[in-house]
């Protein structure tokens, strides 16, 4: 019984890689921190915006929360709409857009 040997040499990707560079990376890297900074500091500040904004029935701290909540949800939603703007339309449009 003989084994079969594969007489192909094996495939290597003849795709160059994309390289990003540093600029690009330290951008999305400093937006994702200014981000989740506000964020968080939204939380921290939780009972004291339920009370001032909300008053201090039984509800308000729901109420704030709830209002993090939809924030949090808005987030993908946006980023398809206006990824479907600057696909569509180019950055420059999306940057720009503005509701009349």
């Amino acid at each position: 019984m003989t084994s079969r040997q594969e007489t192909e040499p094996a495939h290597r990707s003849t795709q160059a890689t994309a390289v990003l560079p540093r600029s690009s990376i330290l951008v999305a890297a400093l937006s994702t921190v200014v981000e989740w900074y506000d964020f968080t500091l939204y939380l921290y500040m939780t009972t004291v915006l339920s009370r001032v904004f909300f008053g201090t029935g039984s509800t308000s701290l729901l109420i704030t929360l709830a209002v993090f909540a939809v924030a949090y949800l808005m987030r993908p939603l946006g980023a398809m709409a206006f990824g479907r703007i600057g696909t569509g339309s180019g950055a420059a449009r999306c940057c720009s857009a503005r509701w009349r």
